[in-house]
């Protein structure tokens, strides 16, 4: 997502212009993002700039994607987290993540403004490898052998 293209559409709904110049819907589905979404826009509505964009940087322009990329850097220092993280890395857990809970591929798709399915299913072989290693875990067959 780059939060040059991001524009408020309502507390919840944001619209992401990504790469190709692809328009596509963001949404806040949980109360405790909604919550701090609509502080961090109190806030961002008392800041005087000409600027509509919902992130600034430090002198009131649009925050760029090198510069979400510094933030995300520094919430990392701020954890203790020693792995280098990036903005895509953190796309490529959330679609996991997603997968894995059962999210149907075609809303991954969408979510991920991916053109191709094709390209989404590059996200299911780490499920397909999470699922098989759960199977070798918990199948109902491994009962069957333990009591013999």
């Amino acid at each position: 997502m780059d939060p040059e293209n991001l524009i408020l559409v309502s507390d919840s709904v944001f619209r992401v212009q990504g790469k190709g110049g692809r328009d596509r819907l963001a949404f806040l589905v949980d109360e405790q993002s909604l919550r701090i979404q609509q502080q961090h826009f109190d806030a961002r509505s008392r800041v005087i700039t000409e600027n509509n964009a919902l992130f600034l940087n430090a002198s009131g322009q649009r925050l760029s994607t090198q510069g979400m990329a510094n933030v995300i850097a520094q919430f990392r220092r701020d954890a203790g987290i020693v792995r280098h993280i990036t903005p895509h890395m953190l796309r490529h857990t959330v679609a996991t993540l997603l997968l894995r809970n059962g999210v149907d591929i075609r809303v991954v798709q969408e979510f991920l403004g991916h053109a191709s399915i094709a390209t989404t299913q590059r996200y299911t072989h780490v499920v397909k490898e999470h699922l098989i290693g759960e199977l070798r875990k918990h199948h109902p067959s491994l009962a069957f052998r333990a009591r013999a």
